[in-house]
């Protein structure tokens, strides 16, 4: 049996003290990596 799709996702957020963050990790068939990081203005 051979593998042909291949896809991963991950999703984590929190908080430490007055910062928030959240990031998110993706890739679909080893392609590619998108990789995201949101972080608050200022």
């Amino acid at each position: 049996m051979a593998i042909h799709s291949m896809t991963g996702f991950g999703r984590a957020s929190g908080h430490s003290g007055a910062w928030g963050w959240a990031w998110e990790i993706r890739t679909v068939n080893s392609k590619g990596l998108d990789l995201r990081l949101r972080l608050p203005p200022g």
